[in-house]
């Protein structure tokens, strides 16, 4: 798929217990709940969990990830 002209926005709410991801392009919401995750005591396993719960928002979103 092509990547999108309209106005995209993403949002990360990272917590210990759940983390809560959303992205909006134009009027279409996709949310995505995840694993929670301590940043300071886990911060590899943070990242990890960044990772899949935006690549999850991208294929919900069907676009592609970048190369």
């Amino acid at each position: 798929m092509d990547a999108p002209t309209l106005p995209a926005a993403i949002g990360v709410d990272g917590g210990a217990t759940t983390c809560r991801f959303a992205l909006r392009i134009g009027d279409r919401v996709v949310r995505h709940k995840g694993p929670g995750v301590n940043a300071t005591t886990d911060p590899t396993g943070a990242i990890d969990v960044l990772h899949d719960g935006l690549s999850q928002l991208a294929a919900m979103a069907d676009l592609s990830e970048p190369a």
